[in-house]
């Protein structure tokens, strides 16, 4: 084997495509733990899937599982690597999901409200029944912090709220529904769909709204319109509360005919009548409200909630500051007495104080009774301003009409009685909103180090009223029994006991006596620092750099970096002074020799913390010879199928008389820039046909050959295993591996195509065929399974695909293309 060959890369093979566009996930679930545990989890903004008491269901990148596995926090992966912008939440208002077959999509986890799918783009709608969410729109992220629910009812609230909510009736609301039936489809496709948002418009402005706008958006070629109408604050306040329900509608027939009758009478002019209604009481009684209030009927729910979407986004990008959304949709129809019916109020993470609010305003200011509903449902227009960081609630009728999604959806089945009870509870939850304080931000806890005293730091609340915050401090979740009060916002509450957990709430008090929700946090105090976290260990040239998150105690001093060798029990500290920074480089080591690292934290009184996590690492020196990187199979002996000894010897043989050490990735499971790094070549094969690991290893390839390393890769599927890609053919771009670093411009596959052997293009380059003793007879000595590629312009093309069999049959289909790739550049060599 020539010198020149170990410098570069041969690929002879072939692919399964889909190219990922979007960041490579797992999808998993993570236990909660402990508040220690949660606060850590809080560090890395984890996105929000699914969540419950005890665990977490979020996606993790690479680092993610690194910052896990450092820390001990226990998880189990629910899926393989993933292109998060593949993921969708499937869910409906009724649960019958499994009823739903798309052959584009692959179900990756049932959840109780949602399936989580995968599709290689944005699937079709083939039923009005469901919602398609795609996942990378939900930036809703887990955060140690719980808002509890305080009263804020007293005597003259409640006689506000009455006064109020007195004005809403049923013929007025039967009115509105009436009216938008009449329009006979509402269907977001028909060409009267500006025509109805200009009859909510004119509701608006009759009742002596000025200022209502409609807000356009595009879904596809069809522009659509949202309606928003805005009853300003009496204060100089920017905290805005929406109140909102989707006014489109649609049946199943509407998909293939838009003008099919969709009158969409309880889905959804029920919730669109409960924002116009509730205005309309609002502008009646002059409400003098101390925050703005947005009265939004949203377009094109039914097919994605692009209204909901557009709003929020639109919001979110703008820094509007909602206090929380209302939602409602579907809240007319029960089967009971008035007394005995209910309404859902359906609830989301970090909102759950909004439920309760709703549900203690059912009781007291409503004819009927209200229960909680789902969690985090993606089936309505809340769904965006939860996504999007916003509180929110959501109330939907209990008894789920039979005529949803039809042309008998119609008003003479509904009860406008029940829908004006559900109104009035959601118009007492935004009055009490809009006059009680809101809870307090940015809200942290710091342990002073002294074991005894934590330090309280949160964001002075803007609202002109707040005169005080009350602290109340307990040792278990929401239960205090110990209460202050301060004007600033900072405290520090003195003589807790070291090691025990702390719940501290916090909220506003303004001049009336009204109280915000409780924020609530928690934290141990320590007389000697933590252990350091987000310990992790980098290799750079000549050098092993270390970084940590900074220690949060207040007489901090610095830290102290330990090392020792491989699997050694002795770690000697190798800093004179204390390091003040939170990284290290590490520069007196050996070429080739890996090392145990620690990190502990040291205060102003000499204390140090238990150790971080041990983590072992090698500087990159690019001289140690050879590392040969197994990925390939362990077979059975069989044709085509060799056993992981007979592949060894193959690889032991042509490579004799080189410096060279193995690396069996099957055994190992993982490989770093450390396990690279120290060789001046790597070769790594994966001579099979179906298992490929080195997708999830392609960064740590990245970093070796940024370091100027030498790499050769053999294997059937160069797409599949570098790109994970599953097309017949596929072009590649910049910011792709495959492009930008195996120089591979665009590949080709047939399912069909035969394989005798290679012919050189170029001088140096041998032609030769396969081994006929390791194919099967009746094969004709060709077998299948190898990709054509063609490389970028700077590259050199090495080998030409051979076979007996000539295009156009699909078994010469690639007879000719090139299956091999050189690139002998100034940056790396492959």
């Amino acid at each position: 084997m020539s010198k020149r060959f170990l410098s570069c890369i041969t690929i002879f093979l072939i692919s399964y495509s889909l190219i990922f566009s979007g960041d490579l996930v797992r999808l998993a679930k993570v236990e909660l733990g402990d508040s220690q545990t949660r606060n850590q989890l809080e560090t890395l903004q984890l996105k929000i899937v699914d969540i419950d008491k005890t665990h977490l269901t979020t996606t993790l990148d690479d680092e993610d599982v690194v910052f896990l596995n450092q820390n001990n926090i226990v998880y189990d992966l629910l899926s393989e690597v993933i292109g998060e912008d593949e993921l969708f939440m499937l869910s409906q208002k009724r649960k019958n999901r499994n009823s739903i077959k798309f052959d584009e999509l692959q179900r990756v986890h049932e959840f109780e409200n949602f399936s989580l799918v995968r599709a290689k783009e944005q699937p079709s709608v083939y039923s009005a029944d469901i919602r398609l969410i795609p996942l990378v729109k939900n930036n809703s992220y887990f955060k140690n912090e719980k808002v509890r629910y305080n009263s804020v009812q007293s005597d003259a609230l409640d006689e506000l709220i009455n006064s109020i909510i007195t004005e809403i009736n049923a013929e007025s609301v039967r009115g509105y529904i009436q009216g938008l039936q009449d329009f006979g489809t509402r269907f977001l496709r028909h060409p009267n769909r500006k025509e109805v948002s200009l009859w909510i418009k004119n509701q608006f402005e009759l009742m002596g709204y000025t200022d209502v706008v409609l807000d356009s958006f595009m879904v596809g070629s069809y522009r659509q319109y949202n309606v928003v109408a805005t009853y300003p604050a009496t204060t100089n306040s920017e905290k805005v509360i929406v109140i909102g329900g989707h006014h489109d509608s649609i049946t199943s027939e509407s998909l293939s005919d838009v003008n099919a009758p969709a009158p969409g009478a309880d889905d959804n002019a029920s919730g669109t009548t409960a924002v116009l209604e509730t205005a309309r009481a609002i502008m009646n009684s002059n409400f003098e409200s101390e925050v703005t209030i947005k009265f939004v009927t949203f377009a094109a729910e039914e097919l994605g909630l692009y209204g909901a979407f557009d709003y929020a986004g639109k919001a979110a990008d703008a820094g509007m500051d909602i206090k929380f959304m209302i939602n409602h949709d579907m809240i007319s129809n029960t089967s009971r007495s008035l007394e005995n019916s209910l309404v859902n109020v359906n609830y989301y993470t970090g909102s759950e104080v909004y439920r309760d609010l709703a549900l203690t305003n059912l009781q007291k200011f409503s004819a009927i009774g209200g229960v909680p509903g789902n969690s985090n449902s993606a089936s309505s227009d809340s769904y965006p301003f939860y996504s999007n960081g916003f509180n929110v609630v959501y109330f939907a009728e209990n008894d789920f009409s039979n005529y949803y999604h039809s042309s008998e959806d119609l008003i003479d089945r509904y009860s406008m009685e029940y829908c004006a009870e559900v109104i009035k509870a959601s118009a007492a939850t935004l009055i009490t909103g809009a006059i009680a304080p809101d809870q307090v931000s940015n809200f942290d806890i710091v342990d002073a180090g002294d074991g005894s005293t934590l330090e309280l730091i949160w964001d002075y609340n803007t609202e002109p009223d707040v005169v005080t915050y009350k602290i109340q401090v307990g040792t278990s979740e929401g239960v205090y029994t110990q209460e202050y009060e301060t004007t600033e916002n900072t405290y520090s509450i003195t003589g807790l006991s070291e090691g025990q957990a702390y719940y501290v709430g916090i909220s506003a008090v303004d001049a009336d006596g009204y109280e915000s929700f409780t924020t609530e946090r928690s934290k141990i105090p320590y007389s000697i620092p933590l252990a350091p976290s987000d310990f992790t260990v980098e290799p750079i040239m000549y050098a092993v750099n270390l970084s940590w998150s900074p220690n949060e105690e207040q007489d901090l001093a610095g830290y102290n970096i330990y090392r020792g060798y491989l699997d050694s029990e002795d770690h000697v500290k190798i800093n004179d002074e204390i390091i003040t920074e939170t990284q290290f480089n590490d520069h007196e080591l050996m070429s080739g020799v890996y090392y145990e690292y620690i990190v502990k934290a040291i205060d102003t009184d000499g204390n140090e913390s238990e150790s971080s996590e041990v983590l072992t690492s090698r500087a990159v020196t690019l001289d140690g010879g050879i590392l040969l990187v197994d990925e390939t199979t362990d077979g059975d002996g069989s044709i085509q199928s060799p056993t992981d000894d007979e592949v060894d010897d193959f690889y032991n043989s042509i490579l004799s008389g080189y410096q060279k050490t193995n690396f069996d990735l099957q055994a190992q499971q993982k490989i770093g820039l450390a396990d690279l790094g120290a060789y001046s070549a790597v070769i790594w094969h994966g001579d099979d046909k179906t298992d490929h690991q080195a997708l999830q290893f392609v960064d740590e390839i990245k970093k070796y050959l940024d370091f100027g390393g030498n790499f050769l890769y053999s294997g059937f599927r160069p797409s599949k295993t570098f790109d994970g890609t599953s097309n017949l053919s596929e072009e590649f771009d910049e910011g792709d591996f495959i492009y930008d670093y195996l120089k591979i411009d665009w590949i080709k596959y047939n399912l069909l195509a035969k394989f005798k052997g290679v012919i050189g293009v170029n001088p140096g380059y041998n032609s030769f065929s396969a081994d006929e003793n390791k194919l099967q007879p009746d094969s004709d000595f060709h077998f299948s399974g190898v990709e054509a590629i063609v490389p970028q312009s700077n590259a050199i093309e090495m080998f030409q695909y051979d076979s007996d069999y000539q295009p156009p049959s699909p078994q010469g289909a690639l007879r000719g293309m090139i299956v091999g790739v050189e690139y002998l550049g100034e940056d790396f060599k492959l």
